[in-house]
């Protein structure tokens, strides 16, 4: 079975499609990297912004100033990687929900299936990589069914 890029399942070339589609896995998951990115930009900006001499008064000489402008070096980079790590983790949770939800939610339409239970037929989600996944198990279960109400027709018959 091909995909809609014309690629063979299965087959491990990369291509942008996924990027341009909208709602992808891949697009979402760039999109929190670039998040990142852009925080740890924004934090360091501020941090050589916090650190720059005129900062440090003039007035102190020596060691004191550099004294002083290493304590403030040391306080921006803390404070700086604590709102990174607190932004990084914040977004890493959410995303990964928003992520995995459509997946558990084929996990769970296949222990259904699992269980026997052919009928039910699965909701396709929107996220494009999860599409054909989705119209394939409910293939399956059609199919399933099928080959269920045959079994039953050839043992009534049978009896």
């Amino acid at each position: 079975m091909t995909s809609p890029t014309g690629a063979a399942r299965g087959s491990r070339r990369v291509t942008l499609e996924p990027l341009r589609q909208r709602g992808s896995l891949a697009r979402r998951l760039l999109l929190s990297y670039a998040i990142v990115v852009l925080v740890d930009v924004a934090v360091f900006v501020s941090t050589g912004l916090y650190m720059s001499p005129s900062k440090v008064s003039t007035s102190k000489t020596g060691s004191a100033y550099q004294r002083a402008l290493l304590d403030n070096q040391l306080e921006a980079i803390f404070i700086g990687a604590l709102i990174s790590l607190a932004v990084a983790t914040v977004a890493a949770v959410a995303i990964t929900r928003r992520v995995l939800e459509p997946v558990n939610e084929l996990g769970k339409s296949a222990q259904r299936l699992r269980e026997g239970l052919y009928g039910e037929q699965i909701e396709v989600p929107r996220t494009p990589e999860l599409v054909d996944l989705a119209t394939d198990l409910n293939l399956l279960a059609a199919r399933l069914a099928d080959v269920e109400t045959r079994r039953a027709r050839l043992v009534t018959l049978c009896s």
